[in-house]
């Protein structure tokens, strides 16, 4: 699937990266500080490489329609993993089109996740990816 142009210049308060996953592309847009700085860094070569995103999944292409085609987007009301690890998803590493069969349903995308004294599952993703594109509308 090959993602359409999209005009940046919508969208303000954050910053728009594209990441390869396999031979597949999908865009996230990031508004929060730790990670909108760690993928402009990584980008601009001043910071390590991204090579790893875990984040839930919001039904949706998101803000502007910035993940069109794919009918997902990352939801980045929550921190957002980078480089890290999703213990629950830690033996998948799906592409943005097994996302898009997944999102919304029990399928193995979904992973156990803790919050306080709260244990739950929700659609979450884990994908080994490479950075390729950022555009900083901070």
């Amino acid at each position: 699937m090959v993602l359409p142009p999209i005009d940046a210049s919508t969208l303000s308060g954050g910053v728009l990266a594209t990441f390869a996953a396999g031979t597949e592309k999908f865009r996230g847009w990031f508004t929060r500080a730790e990670n909108t700085q760690r993928l402009v860094d990584a980008f601009a070569g001043t910071g390590a490489p991204v090579t790893s995103v875990c984040a839930r999944l919001r039904l949706g292409a998101g803000a502007q329609n910035h993940n069109a085609p794919w009918t997902w987007s990352v939801d980045t009301l929550l921190p957002s993993n980078l480089d890290g690890i999703c213990l629950g998803c830690a033996n998948t590493r799906p592409m943005p089109s097994a996302a898009e069969a997944a999102v919304g349903t029990v399928t193995w995308l979904n992973c156990t996740f803790t919050a306080g004294n709260s244990v739950g599952l929700e659609s979450r993703a884990f994908m080994q990816v490479t950075l390729i594109d950022v555009v900083d509308r901070r």
